[in-house]
């Protein structure tokens, strides 16, 4: 396996204004209060790029990165290298691997045609997850697979190359690609947690379960002193007096809906939010001791489920399967097409 090359230089960078409209994690997932917009030094490096890059249509295609503290320019192939290095266990099934690489390439995608980086002005992407993806480079790389680095970074650049510039587009645009860790048997609307309807992100069944998914099922307890303290804080019209939890209504994916919690009505992805939880498919029981949750998958539960698109890939899917499955009614178009 040929490692990537260390280089640097200094360019011109350009300017991007348009409005930002979603980002990968839930309101619930980001901080109270965004940041403004960081301005960053016109003067750019090369943060790496991968000899595999060269003769493919994502090695043409120029991203800029802010990362380190500064921009850094690379091709949008290197740049999907570090982000499923990042965003998934390279040990998945290739045709996942691939899933997710189309999955990235898209929202990478979606970013620089929809005004870059909401967080560092005239980046196309960042590695802040609250506002683009996550990313590692070749020493992060290195840490997290020791003695199996090449092996682990040949899937992960096959994956790239084996999806050599494909995106996913609806009617001719690339898609706001939302994927998660996992889900709850069935994927969330865009609705239920941004608040927006998008006809390519509905609930759609995913296939994981206890048996494939690490701590598929999780157990939050806190006391009523705690419990109180933590609703008051986002309501301080909570009443101490008023009933723990009452009135749990669940959506059609099995997730929670909305409950009143100390006589105030609040939403599922506020209360994992809150209670800094793993998934908003939860479970509410109060006991002597306090309330308790169990909660069963990880994230926010819309668009692709990565555990959901490796089941998948097991039972024979390829990756272009696997993105009309978890997209419906996308289809695949050349980055060359898009950029």
């Amino acid at each position: 396996m040929k490692r990537m090359i260390f280089i640097s230089l200094t360019a011109a960078l350009f300017s991007v204004v348009f409005p930002i409209v979603l980002g990968i994690l839930t309101p619930a997932e980001r901080p109270k209060e965004e940041p403004s917009p960081v301005e960053i030094t016109p003067e750019i490096s090369v943060v790496y790029t991968s000899p595999e890059a060269q003769g493919t249509e994502d090695g043409e295609v120029e991203v800029v990165v802010f990362i380190d503290g500064k921009a850094q320019k690379t091709d949008m192939h290197s740049y999907l290298v570090g982000v499923l290095a990042a965003e998934m266990p390279a040990s998945f099934e290739l045709e996942a691997l691939k899933a997710q690489a189309v999955a990235a390439r898209t929202f990478a995608v979606y970013k620089m045609k929809n005004g870059g980086s909401e967080r560092y002005q005239n980046a196309d992407v960042c590695t802040d997850i609250t506002c683009c993806q996550a990313y590692c480079d070749e020493n992060e790389m290195r840490e997290k697979w020791g003695a199996e680095f090449e092996s682990m970074l040949g899937r992960i650049e096959s994956a790239v190359k084996g999806t050599d510039g494909d995106c996913s587009v609806y009617e001719g645009e690339p898609i706001f690609a939302a994927f998660h860790s996992s889900s709850c048997g069935k994927t969330e609307t865009c609705a239920a947690v941004w608040g927006g309807e998008i006809p390519y992100l509905i609930s759609v069944d995913s296939p994981e379960n206890g048996d494939s998914v690490p701590n598929y099922t999780s157990r939050v307890s806190v006391s009523y002193d705690e419990f109180l303290k933590t609703v008051k804080e986002r309501y301080p019209e909570a009443e101490s007096g008023a009933e723990w939890v009452r009135d749990t209504v669940n959506d059609e994916s099995g997730r929670l809906k909305s409950a009143v919690l100390c006589g105030v009505e609040v939403s599922g992805t506020e209360i994992r939010g809150m209670f800094s939880l793993r998934s908003a498919a939860m479970e509410i029981s109060c006991d002597e001791y306090g309330v308790n949750f169990v909660t069963t998958g990880y994230g926010h539960g819309v668009g692709m489920s990565q555990y959901g698109a490796n089941t998948l890939a097991e039972r024979g899917f390829v990756y272009s399967d696997i993105i009309a499955w978890y997209y419906p009614g996308t289809e695949l178009m050349s980055i060359k097409d898009l950029t």
